[in-house]
């Protein structure tokens, strides 16, 4: 590199950094051995700036001693002269990479929930920030070695690694041939992304295949180590060794697999970019058609969304929610206003993990307008996003003291805690005995009289006519994963409780609280998303699109499930037979012979499960009385005529 390029690069430095390249010099001036408290930027040192004027005449000599020095030395230590250069280009890598960023920002960007940075998918900076800087010379040295080898490397090879921001590897891994191609079309919102295969993908399914068919873990692995980038390959041997407790190497194959998925990112394809008017980023997929009792298993983005899936759950695993939140959503972005995946049932989880908790609050309030739905905030159709909402100021506000509210300001559009956490109740009641239970283990009498009360004892009266199963699940895997955050704040849950019992000795508010849930249990929002949501069972695990679809991908319809990849085949079949069908609603005495049944499972929000009384158990009877008298009826007349028809 000329003298000139060198001192453009400085000068493009000190623009960046706001300071002239005067004070540029100075912060590159040399480690004293001595211990001086500066740091180095190796090289810069030598060089003088030709747009600067020396304060006196005796800094040009000095800046033209220095410039032959560095001459001097780059021609007797050419390893360090390298790495000068090496500096240098990774400085001007992260200027062009910065620019980038700027020209794709939009001035909106930050008034959406959905809007993502590129640095924030940074692993290594997450942990930094969760763990703190590198300490260790060694580490730091090993850490600069790796990017300066990446640099060294066959740059035709690792040319597409500056378009990475999921996965930086430390690893010249090349860009795989075999994957599958991701196309953009265009259509009334914009564009849309979709799959299709090529003849290197499917010679590659093939022989995946054909590997999986030999039911051996051993094949599985040589297969990968001659086509390391198999997207289906990875996600399965992932998926077994997540099995056998080996998380670390799941994590890492992983990692391989969604470094395959960057790869094939089109060249439109930008998480950081709107689409048109709309604040939406421009990676919505062309989602096919869903239910869940019928799939379609041929659309090839079903492995994409799988890789990005786990990928989301290893982050959040290791601790890394900041992480996990950005990769969430780019999933949100991509699907809505399908959620075959229930990642909305995680995106409150993070915010709330990672404090991230004016993206909550975007999320709920803009997430529907963003995606071209009709406008509703998430926490009146979603009871994980209503809850979490109003969580989000409890920490803030003192000894609870809800008695202040009237109930035109909680049925209304108050942005309080306390009143959004009021709304919740009235319209999730089903989801505090869950959260109880998961906070605080049991609860006592005084919440035992609350629950025996209105709103929370006619619950089912005012369930959502369409969605009361989905709002159901959702409530209970919501305590499941936020439940531990509600233990500090139990208190104001029985405060808010107390208080909506408190309204309903009026006659008056009671007819006013009972016309706003009847309005609210008919009202349409959100219903592509919600119809996506009647098959959640637990939190964590692998959605049942994901297992049905990999399964059906790999190994032909009326193949048995067994080996590895039917895996999948039977944890589908396991999640299906563990559907909850007995209601807390439901009599204790009429629970506890229910309970005796091996395939007995309670449902906790009492939405899923139909409760059963006494007056069903008599009824059932009746009817079983009714339909053995017409068998013994019909019997002895059968019998009477074949005797008659002997005699």
């Amino acid at each position: 590199m000329s003298n000139k390029q060198l001192r453009k690069l400085r000068e493009l430095r000190a623009a960046k950094e706001g300071q002239s390249p005067a004070d540029a010099a100075k912060d590159d001036a040399p480690l004293s051995e001595s211990g001086s408290g500066q740091a180095r930027a190796s090289g810069f040192d030598a060089f003088a700036d030709s747009s600067s004027s020396p304060s006196s005449p005796r800094e040009m000599p000095q800046a033209k001693a220095g410039k032959a020095t560095s001459k001097k030395a780059r021609r007797k230590h050419p390893a360090k002269a390298a790495e000068i250069v090496e500096d240098e280009l990774a400085l001007l890598d992260a200027d062009a990479d910065a620019r980038r960023e700027s020209d794709v920002a939009e001035p909106d960007a930050e008034c959406t929930g959905l809007a993502m940075r590129r640095a924030d998918f940074d692993c290594e900076t997450e942990r930094r920030r969760l763990f703190g800087n590198m300490k260790d010379a060694k580490d730091a040295k090993d850490a600069k070695d790796s990017r300066r080898n990446r640099r060294r490397g066959p740059e035709g090879r690792t040319l597409h690694h500056r378009r990475l921001f999921l996965v930086l590897p430390g690893e010249p891994w090349p860009k795989p041939e075999d994957s599958v191609r991701m196309v953009s079309q265009l259509d009334a919102d914009g564009a849309v992304f979709d799959f299709e295969e090529t003849e290197a993908s499917l010679r590659s399914l093939g022989r995946l295949k054909s590997v999986l068919a030999a039911e051996d873990p051993e094949l599985l692995r040589r297969y990968l180590q001659r086509c390391p980038f198999s997207l289906d390959g990875l996600l399965v041997l992932a998926e077994h060794q997540r099995q056998q407790g080996a998380h670390e190497q799941a994590a890492e194959l992983v990692r391989r697999a969604v470094y395959t998925v960057e790869c094939a990112f089109a060249l439109e394809f930008c998480p950081f970019q709107g689409m048109g008017s709309q604040a939406r980023p421009r990676v919505r997929l062309r989602m096919p058609s869903w239910t869940p009792s019928q799939t379609v298993s041929t659309w090839a983005g079903w492995s994409w969304l799988r890789a990005l899936w786990l990928h989301m759950h290893c982050l959040a695993g290791q601790g890394m929610h900041r992480t996990a939140l950005e990769v969430c959503k780019l999933l949100l972005a991509a699907m809505l206003p399908r959620d075959p995946l229930h990642v909305l049932l995680w995106a409150d989880h993070l915010c709330l993990r990672s404090r991230q908790f004016q993206t909550l609050l975007l999320l709920s309030s803009s997430l529907a307008g963003d995606c071209g739905m009709i406008p509703c905030a998430l926490d009146l159709a979603f009871p994980n996003f209503a809850f979490s909402v109003a969580l989000v100021g409890l920490a803030e506000l003192g000894a609870p003291d809800v008695t202040h509210l009237t109930l035109q300001e909680i049925l209304g559009e108050s942005d309080s805690p306390p009143a959004r956490l009021m709304r919740a109740l009235l319209y999730f009641p089903g989801c505090v005995r869950p959260l109880l239970e998961e906070a605080v283990g049991s609860f006592g009498p005084s919440w035992a009289a609350l629950l025996a009360r209105q709103p929370f004892v006619n619950a089912l009266d005012y369930r959502h006519q369409k969605h009361a199963a989905a709002h159901g699940r959702l409530g209970a895997a919501y305590a499941k994963l936020c439940g531990p955050l509600w233990k500090p704040h139990v208190n104001w849950l029985h405060a808010c409780a107390a208080r909506w019992v408190k309204l309903h000795e009026s006659e008056v508010f009671a007819r006013d609280i009972a016309d706003a849930r009847a309005r609210w249990a008919k009202s349409a929002f959100w219903d592509p998303t919600l119809e996506d949501y009647q098959d959640l069972l637990e939190p964590s695990s692998v959605p049942r699109v994901l297992e049905s679809t990999l399964s059906a991908r790999l190994h032909p319809p009326n193949a048995g499930i067994h080996g590895i990849h039917g895996i999948h085949g039977m944890q589908a079949h396991a999640q299906s037979a563990d559907i909850p069908n007995m209601s807390i609603f439901t009599p204790p005495a009429i629970l506890f012979f229910q309970s005796l049944l091996p395939w007995s499972s309670l449902d906790q929000s009492g939405a899923t499960a139909e409760p059963l009384f006494w007056g069903d158990i008599a009824g059932t009877l009746a009817g079983f009385v009714k339909d053995a008298g017409q068998l013994v009826r019909r019997a002895a007349a059968g019998l009477w005529k074949v005797s008659s028809t002997i005699r």
